[in-house]
């Protein structure tokens, strides 16, 4: 079969430099493998302490090695910087440190920043590597979300990949988000090459390595199993490792993946032309009632079509042929009055849901599917904001696809890297804004003058670019690649999985690169990866959606007793904790129930009931 090339660059030599300083030498494959001796000798463990005097490998520098205790919950890290809870944690041992300290070529110091967490007890033999989000920039708490929204009431995880026992590793990404209000300063690695590489795949690439060897010395023994979770970017995160590094993990999951970033960050843009057409102030662009009325629209065509009317849609196929938004979306005789959207708006919609396209015709982007999920809260986050803007610290017109998704393009995912200046995270992004204005789409035609296909350019330092326009698997970015070859050989699983209203990454974008994958592998692809649409589910999270669910546990069934998941149960949550404070008036006018259960579907299977809802299949 023919595969596109993977980038020239790979990340083999700076991921393996320095293993055989380490007693022990490199780990091999997924779990390191074991000793074939006939003699048995158990393992000799050593304390948390003491890795910072008998752990070296060359590069590597550690700046922690400490005993925590176990506690109920941890406000952590996100990749982003935000807090995030970890809900319970084991007593176990925390290990930072960093790698490859260096000068970067815009002359900031760089590093591959890493943490890593391990049970003091009842380790079980797995490793486990969290995926990262947004620009990444800041060192996450290596807890082990499972990224399937096991959490309470209040949106605090009670389970997660530490509390099952495995050893958990994360990385910053190579980079440290500078400090200050600057809104650039999460960005502003793009304009060093390496720091590009890194936060592409080198660093996860180092890290797996390093970590790998960390557990190995604590324990006296490698991991049976190693396991790569992530979603966005580390849902990217997580199908790049496993087509660049088909021989370290054995089981990867992937959640919403934005394994098509740099093009879905020009969609971010093309998005907000549309809506800035509509106003200028962007959040006005669409009421509340305007989303809840094309919500109940969807729903009206699409709900019965996979056998029971329940607020959720399962059939995707049929709704997108059944619902047809020119003429099931009444267009406004008047003042719009919350029962019909203005032609203006029907016209955004259509072009938001069919996705970027040149100005000179041809798609950029792949379309969205239509579905029910818009009216709700990270729909509306991502795609047009809400009015408060000052006190939310977005963006002068709100959305996170300009006050996150603006500075990343030019910065990071364009050759050569330009810096958009004089935005505040607390005042606004009215220059992000304008960059977006700027891009040369369909609809900024005749006033667009930056080149979206920068972000397939290579310029002087930039040699790698973020993405190839023609061939799978090339540049810094990219996770669309479909040559699996040694992972499948290896017996590695794939679980790719993404809510069908995602505002940000296009489960159609996913869906088709399942078909090419599965294409190349002669209809067999579902032997080694699996494709799970999460019906209604927005970004990693939320929407009229079951996005509760344990694809990590399907995910190790499958990987050590052969089980391969035909669906995964799933239920909804209660998510009242998501429309509190400013986000009170967005809330849904019919916020789905906790309790519902249905099954995810391995595609193209799909749920369907026979008897109006009280039973479910995978047909």
């Amino acid at each position: 079969m023919k595969h596109g090339n993977m980038a020239t660059r790979t990340a083999t030599g700076l991921a393996v430099a320095g293993c055989f300083a380490l007693l022990g030498g490199c780990l091999g494959g997924g779990g390191g493998g074991g000793s074939s001796d006939s003699v048995e000798t158990k393992p000799v463990e050593i304390a948390c302490a003491d890795l910072l005097t008998k752990f070296t490998m060359a590069g590597v520098t550690l700046t922690e090695a400490q005993a925590v205790d176990a506690t109920a919950n941890l406000a952590g890290v996100g990749p982003s910087g935000t807090t995030e809870n970890t809900g319970p944690l084991p007593a176990h041992c925390l290990v930072r440190g960093k790698a490859d300290e260096r000068t970067g070529q815009d002359g900031s110091t760089y590093a591959i920043g890493f943490e890593v967490r391990m049970p003091a007890t009842g380790w079980n033999g797995r490793f486990f590597f969290q995926g990262g989000g947004g620009s990444n920039g800041f060192l996450a708490t290596a807890y082990g979300n499972l990224r399937g929204n096991l959490v309470d009431a209040s949106g605090v995880p009670y389970d997660n990949a530490l509390s099952r026992g495995f050893a958990v590793a994360a990385t910053d990404g190579g980079h440290l988000a500078r400090s200050g209000t600057d809104a650039q300063n999460q960005v502003l690695f793009g304009m060093d090459p390496q720091a590009r590489l890194d936060f592409g795949y080198n660093a996860v690439a180092r890290t797996t390595t390093i970590a790998k060897a960390l557990v190995a010395k604590r324990y006296g023994t490698a991991a049976n199993h190693s396991y790569f979770v992530g979603c966005s970017n580390g849902g990217r995160d997580a199908m790049v490792a496993s087509q660049r590094l088909p021989n370290e993990f054995d089981g990867v999951y992937a959640l919403n993946p934005g394994f098509q970033l740099a093009k879905a960050a020009v969609n971010q843009a093309w998005d907000t032309q549309q809506f800035y057409s509509l106003s200028p102030a962007i959040h006005d662009s669409f009421s509340k009632a305007d989303l809840d009325y094309v919500s109940s629209k969807v729903l009206a065509k699409c709900d019965a079509l996979d056998g029971a009317v329940d607020g959720l849609i399962q059939d995707q196929a049929a709704c997108s042929t059944a619902f047809v938004p020119a003429t099931d979306l009444a267009t406004c005789p008047g003042a719009n009055d919350g029962t019909c959207l203005l032609a203006a708006q029907k016209a955004v919609l259509q072009a938001v849901f069919g996705g970027a396209r040149y100005a000179g015709g041809g798609s950029i982007y792949a379309d969205f599917p239509w579905d029910a999920g818009l009216s709700y809260r990270d729909w509306r986050n991502w795609k047009i904001g809400r009015a408060d803007v000052a006190a939310s610290g977005a963006a002068s017109g709100a959305s996170s696809a300009i006050s996150i998704g603006a500075h990343a393009l030019p910065t990071i995912f364009m050759s050569p890297g330009t810096v958009i200046t004089g935005d505040s995270v607390l005042t606004g992004s009215t220059n992000a804004l304008n960059l977006q204005l700027s891009i040369a789409t369909a609809a900024a035609a005749s006033t667009g003058a930056v080149d979206p296909d920068k972000i397939y350019a290579t310029s002087g330092i930039f040699t790698t670019p973020s993405m190839s326009k023609t061939e799978r698997g090339v540049g810094f970015i990219s996770g669309n690649g479909i040559n699996y070859d040694t992972f499948r050989a290896r017996g590695a699983k794939l679980i790719v999985a993404h809510g069908t209203s995602d505002p940000v990454f296009s489960s159609n974008d996913t869906r088709n690169w399942y078909q090419a994958l599965n294409a190349a592998y002669g209809g067999n692809a579902a032997a080694f990866a699996r494709y799970f649409p999460i019906p209604g589910m927005n970004h990693c999270s939320g929407g009229p959606s079951t996005d509760k669910f344990d694809m990590l546990g399907a995910l190790v069934d499958w990987v050590e007793k052969g089980v391969a998941p035909g669906s995964v149960a799933a239920s909804s949550r209660d998510q009242n904790y998501l429309y509190t404070g400013a986000w009170a008036a967005y809330k849904p006018t019919s916020l789905i129930a906790a309790g519902i259960t249905r099954p995810l579907c391995a595609y193209p299977t799909q749920a369907r009931s026979a008897d109006g809802g009280t039973t479910w299949t995978c047909q």
